[in-house]
């Protein structure tokens, strides 16, 4: 559990040096974050195995287990640059 709050910790920290996040804190931690073509929501899911993405509805789980950052930043500017 500790291992997935600090990965999902991290994924924020790379996140996080584009955008400016709402909140991140509580149980299972999620940032919201404001950009210019809509909102972006990362969370570590209930089960400390996933997180997810979402953008403007659209929504991708990642495991934790095989996770890389780098593909969850693609995902987002794939859909924020559409």
């Amino acid at each position: 559990m500790k291992d997935a709050i600090h990965i999902a910790d991290e994924v924020l920290r790379q996140v996080s040096h584009s955008y400016a996040f709402e909140r991140w804190a509580g149980e299972f931690p999620s940032a919201v974050f404001h950009l210019p073509k809509g909102n972006l929501k990362i969370e570590l899911m209930s089960d400390y195995a996933n997180i997810r993405v979402s953008v403007n509805g659209t929504q991708e789980d990642f495991p934790i287990g095989n996770l890389d950052i780098a593909d969850i930043k693609r995902k987002i500017l794939t859909v924020t640059s559409q």
